[in-house]
């Protein structure tokens, strides 16, 4: 992931892991090397080596939200 976006925090957002699995929660930090992710179930610690895409969640904002 080469762009750090700072208006995903305290949103609701799709992450897509490097291997293909799907997040939907919040993103709640974003530093240098990785983001701070709050599912329904747990807080993450996903680094940006770790992740393929992260995007505003299309069921809260539509598919066009980018």
């Amino acid at each position: 992931m080469e762009k750090r976006d700072k208006s995903f925090l305290n949103k609701r957002c799709k992450l897509v892991k490097s291997d293909g699995f799907c997040l939907y929660g919040m993103v709640r930090e974003i530093t240098q090397t990785y983001v701070l992710f709050e599912t329904s179930q747990k807080i993450s610690m996903i680094g940006f080596i770790d992740i393929r895409e992260l995007s505003p969640d299309p069921r809260y904002y539509g598919d066009d939200a980018r």
